[in-house]
């Protein structure tokens, strides 16, 4: 079975607001280096400036580009994958909160859902919950018709504490919702993976996803707030990394680096890039 590389990258698309423009020359540079077979981004929005030529810049390296549908107010998800593993009969499915796409393909005779997500930010975090239990909702019923999957995305879970504790308690809203939560539901209820690079590892001077900043203070978190889901299992996947590579003076970060809070720059991205190769040969039982 042919080994599977795919990216996920929240690009901080905004909803559109302020005349959002697609930071196209970053994204297409991240994904020539990466040379992936799939591509997810997240906080995407197809009527911004840019995506023709985004799109473009894709089909002319060999990708097919699925996008959900354009919505007032929203970000939505692109889904882009090698044109080989094009199937007949193409599945695919779209859902405003969360942003949620999936698009089922075949690889190698094997057919395989991969599907794109955003938990949306709300001050009341039972809110994240239903939305995050829609998309397991919507997982179950995949995994029902047999089908494999692989979902990537942002899961807007916050500041994760004790992050090798699977029964560390949280206080007010992040009671909850919170990382905790859905390692339990994802790997003890349903029995899939969930993936995240070094899971349990250290906070200060380890893997982080995004820095976000108190209201209260300004204090600065990294956290992990970007993650994989799949039917595959953990061994399966053999390389799981964040990368900040993008962040230069040249993509006009100026003199940012990756541990600085970057979500106050306009149009360009302030996610790292989830990277994970995978031989998805192995599925859970």
């Amino acid at each position: 079975m042919k080994k599977l590389k795919i990216i996920s990258w929240n690009i901080n698309g905004r909803a559109g607001f302020g005349n959002y423009i697609i930071p196209v020359k970053p994204i297409m540079d991240t994904i020539i280096k990466q040379i992936p077979d799939v591509i997810v981004l997240t906080e995407f929005i197809s009527v911004a400036c840019g995506f023709q030529d985004l799109k473009y810049s894709l089909s002319e390296l060999g990708y097919r580009v699925d996008i959900s549908p354009y919505q007032v107010n929203t970000n939505g998800i692109l889904i882009a994958y090698k044109k080989e593993y094009i199937s007949n009969i193409i599945n695919v499915k779209s859902l405003r909160e969360p942003n949620f796409l999936y698009t089922q393909i075949t690889v190698n005779e094997k057919e395989l859902v991969i599907a794109g997500v955003r938990i949306t930010t709300s001050n009341d975090w039972s809110d994240r919950k239903s939305q995050f239990e829609q998309v397991v909702k919507e997982l179950k019923i995949v995994y029902s018709n047999n089908v494999d999957f692989i979902l990537a995305g942002d899961f807007n879970n916050g500041n994760i504490q004790f992050e090798s504790n699977l029964n560390h308690e949280y206080t007010n809203q992040r009671k909850k919702y919170n990382y905790q939560m859905i390692w339990k539901i994802i790997e003890h209820t349903e029995k899939w993976a969930l993936i995240t690079p070094d899971q349990g590892g250290q906070y200060v001077g380890g893997k982080f996803s995004i820095v976000t900043r108190s209201n209260d203070d300004m204090k600065l978190y990294h956290t992990k707030d970007d993650h994989i889901i799949s039917t595959f299992s953990k061994d399966e996947f053999y390389i799981v990394d964040y990368s900040f590579d993008f962040v230069t003076k040249e993509n006009g970060y100026g003199e940012l680096k990756p541990t600085d809070y970057l979500s106050h720059l306009h149009t360009l991205p302030d996610h790292a890039v989830l990277i994970a190769e995978i031989n998805f040969s192995k599925r859970i039982k």
